[in-house]
C-alpha cells in the first residue's frame, strides 16, 4: 500500500491523448441557419482545461482556416453543447464532461461578450467589488455567511406575513419584526442549513438540480417536523418561495425547486403556522415563532442523529491514523484536485460538495445499494450526514452549536481527509461486525457438529479423548482462531485510501521491468 510501501506506487502521469471534434455553428444573428459551417479537431492533452478554453480555441482555428483578417472584430463562442444538446457550463473541467473522440457543438457570434446563452445552474453574478482583490491581486473569498447577509426577506414577502395587529403597535413594528426574523435565522442558520443539506439528499432528487430542494423532500421534512400541518398548507409554503413567485421576479422564470435562501423562508412560513397567534402558546411576532419551532420541533428530530454520528466516529482519529494521513498528504491533495468539476480562481483548494457525490460513486465508496447486504459503501444520505459532521466538527454533535457555513458547502483538504476517514471508519466497523457475526455462527456450527459426533460415537459430553480423532488417530493440532478483528483500522484505512487514490488517478502501479534472458 502507498502508506506503508511507497515503492510500489507512484503518482499517475496521465497520457496526453484526448481529442475532441468541435462542430461550429453560427448564432442567429448571422441568419445563416443552424447547419455546421466548419469543424476542427482539437488536441486537449489530459483534458484538464475548461470548456471555455476549448470553445475559444475552436473559434480561433476556424478564423485561421477561413482567413479572417486580424483587423476584423473577433468572433466569440456563445455556447457549447454536448452530443445530446445539453448546454455546458464553460467553467467545467473538460475531462468531466467529455472523453477522447467525443464531439461537441460550439455556437459562435460577433461578440464582444462571450457565452451569452444560459446553461443549467448558471450562477448569478455578484456586484463588482473593488475590495475583492488583495494587495497581490488574488481574489478574496466571500465571507462564509455572505449568502445569509444578502438574503432579502422583503423580496419573499416576509413583511406581509407580519400580523396587522402587531404592525399597528408602533411605527417600526413591521420592520423590527422582519429584522428580528433575520437575527433568529442567523442564530440558528448553521442548523437550518444542515437540515436543508440532509433533506436534499433524501428520496429521488434530480441530480442536475444540486443544492436545491424538491416539493417531495420538503413534504418529508414537514412530516418529521410539523405533523399537524395539512398537505395543502405545506405545498403553499413551498410554492410561495419558488423564484417565479418572488417580488420582482422576471417573467418566464419558472422553477420547481427551491434554493437555500428560499428554504429559510419556507421554514419561517411553517413556523408561522405552527406557532401562530391562534394556537396554544402562539405568538403575534414572527421571530419567536421561528425560534420556538427550531427549538421545540426541529432540534429533537436531528439532535440524536448528529450526537450518534459524533459518538460513533469519535474513535476514528488515532496517532496511527494521523501518521498515515501525513504520509498520504500529497496524494490526498492530488485526489482533491481531481474532483474539481468547475475550475475558477475562487475554487482552488476547495471542493464543492455538490460534485463530491459524483466522484465518491466513481470510487466505489458511495452506492444506492448501501444497507442491502453491502457493508463496504455508504448511501448518499450517509455521505451528506458525514459532510455536515465534518463541517460542524467543533460543535461536537451539539446541533445548538452549529455555525453558518458557506453556500454551497465546500471542504478543504483537512475536511476532505476527515470525511474519507469517517466513511472508512463506518464501513470498517460494519465489516468487522459482519466478520464477528460470521465467526460466532461458525463457532456454533462447529460446536453443534462436535456434539453430533459425540452422540454418534456413543460418548457422553466430555468423555472422548480430545487428543484423538473419531478413528482413534492422533488429532491434528490447529491454532485457535482469533476472537478479535482480522485487521486493524489503520491497515483497513490504508487499503481504503489506496483504492480511492488509484481510481482518482492519483496513483498508478509500477510495472516491474521485463528482463529478457
Amino acid at each position: 500500500r502507498t502508506v506503508s510501501t511507497p515503492e510500489l506506487r507512484r503518482p499517475r502521469e496521465e497520457s496526453a491523448r484526448m481529442r475532441i471534434r468541435v462542430s461550429l455553428v453560427p448564432s442567429e444573428e448571422f441568419n445563416a441557419g443552424t447547419a455546421e459551417v466548419a469543424f476542427v479537431n482539437v488536441e486537449c492533452g489530459k483534458g484538464t482545461q475548461i470548456v471555455r478554453w476549448l470553445a475559444h480555441e475552436a473559434v480561433r482555428r476556424m478564423e485561421e482556416l477561413a482567413g479572417i483578417p486580424t483587423s476584423t472584430p473577433s468572433l466569440v463562442p456563445q455556447a457549447v453543447s454536448d452530443a445530446t444538446g445539453i448546454i455546458l457550463d464553460p467553467d467545467t473541467v473538460l475531462k468531466e464532461v467529455a472523453k477522447d473522440g467525443d464531439s461537441v457543438l460550439v455556437r459562435f457570434g460577433r461578440g464582444p461578450e462571450a457565452f451569452t446563452t444560459k446553461w443549467r445552474n448558471r450562477p448569478t453574478a455578484r456586484p463588482f467589488d473593488w475590495e475583492a482583490m488583495d494587495s497581490k491581486g488574488v481574489a478574496i473569498r466571500p465571507d462564509h455567511d455572505a449568502w445569509l447577509k444578502d438574503l432579502d426577506l422583503y423580496m419573499y414577502g416576509v413583511d406581509d406575513m407580519v400580523e396587522e395587529i402587531h404592525a399597528k403597535t408602533h411605527e417600526n413594528a413591521r420592520a423590527d419584526d422582519v429584522k428580528n426574523v433575520k437575527a433568529v435565522m442567523t442564530e440558528f442558520g448553521g442548523f437550518i442549513q444542515a437540515v436543508f443539506k440532509l433533506y436534499e439528499a433524501k428520496g429521488d432528487g434530480d441530480d442536475g438540480d444540486v443544492d436545491r430542494l424538491t416539493l417531495e423532500q420538503f413534504r418529508m421534512l414537514c412530516r418529521d417536523f410539523a405533523k399537524g400541518l395539512t398537505n395543502e398548507y405545506v405545498d403553499e409554503c413551498f410554492n410561495a418561495v419558488l423564484p417565479q413567485n418572488m417580488k420582482g421576479a422576471r417573467k418566464g422564470a419558472v422553477s420547481t425547486t427551491v434554493d437555500l435562501n428560499g428554504f429559510f423562508v419556507a421554514i419561517l412560513k411553517v413556523a408561522a403556522k405552527v406557532f401562530g397567534p391562534e394556537t396554544k402558546g402562539g405568538f403575534q411576532e414572527l421571530a419567536p415563532r421561528l425560534e420556538h419551532f427550531v427549538k421545540r420541533d426541529a432540534f429533537p428530530v436531528l439532535a440524536p442523529i448528529f450526537k450518534k454520528v459524533h459518538d460513533e466516529l469519535g474513535g476514528a482519529i488515532t496517532p496511527e491514523v494521523i501518521s498515515l494521513l501525513k504520509r498520504a498528504e500529497r496524494l490526498m491533495a492530488k485526489t482533491l484536485d481531481s474532483c474539481q468539476l468547475r475550475r475558477t480562481p475562487d475554487t482552488a483548494g476547495h471542493l464543492d460538495v455538490r460534485y463530491l457525490s459524483v466522484h465518491a460513486t466513481r470510487w466505489g465508496i458511495v452506492s444506492e445499494d448501501a444497507g442491502e447486504g453491502r457493508d463496504d459503501v455508504v448511501s448518499l444520505e450517509q455521505l451528506t450526514t458525514y459532510v455536515v459532521y465534518v463541517k460542524q466538527l467543533a460543535a461536537a454533535g451539539d446541533v445548538e452549536k452549529f455555525t453558518i457555513q458557506g453556500a454551497p458547502y465546500e471542504v478543504d483538504q483537512g475536511e476532505f481527509e476527515r470525511l474519507l476517514v469517517s466513511m472508512a471508519y463506518f464501513t470498517y466497523n460494519a465489516a468487522m461486525a459482519t466478520e464477528a457475526k460470521q465467526r460466532e455462527e461458525e463457532k456454533k456450527a462447529k460446536e453443534a457438529a462436535a456434539a453430533a459426533a459425540r452422540e454418534a460415537g456413543g460418548y457422553e459430553d466430555g468423555e472422548e479423548d480430545e487428543g484423538m480423532d473419531e478413528d482413534g488417530e492422533a488429532a491434528e493440532v490447529t491454532e485457535p482462531e482469533p476472537d478479535g478483528p482480522s485487521i486493524t483500522f489503520p491497515e483497513y484505512l490504508g487499503t481504503y485510501l489506496d483504492s480511492i487514490f488509484e481510481k482518482a488517478g492519483a496513483l498508478v502501479a509500477i510495472e516491474p521491468p521485463k528482463i529478457e534472458i
